[in-house]
């Protein structure tokens, strides 16, 4: 079984302990290192001065800090969180999809269905 080799492109530091990440195989987004202070391997990345200091790893295979705490890429991936242009498209493609599904359907209930599809999207991603 062949598993595709998944490399991080990018990392920039955010608030609130995220990340942005950019993967080789096209997905972005934000990842939450919070819950991962939970033990004391990454409890010094609370220290908002040490957690910007995070850097691609050689081989970029995931991300690290200068006292060894580290994240693979894979790690990351399924940890992503879509950005809010992310989100935006997301929306749009339902949205397009819905159109598509409901055509013999009145233009309100399109619209209808659009808009809550866009709200969950929203509350999931907040």
């Amino acid at each position: 079984m062949n598993i595709p080799l998944v490399r991080v492109i990018s990392v920039a530091p955010l608030p609130n302990y995220r990340l942005q990440v950019a993967l080789s195989n096209g997905k972005s987004g934000v990842f939450d290192v919070a819950p991962y202070f939970r033990g004391d391997f990454f409890s010094e990345l609370q220290d908002a001065a040490y957690f910007s200091r995070v850097s691609l790893v050689s081989g970029k295979s995931g991300i690290e800090w200068p006292n060894g705490q580290d994240l693979s890429a894979y790690t990351l991936e399924a940890g992503l969180r879509p950005t809010d242009n992310d989100a935006a498209a997301n929306v749009a493609a339902r949205i397009s999809r819905t159109k598509l599904k409901t055509a013999h359907r009145p233009a309100a209930k399109s619209i209808a269905s659009a808009k809550r599809a866009s709200e969950n999207l929203q509350r999931r991603t907040a």
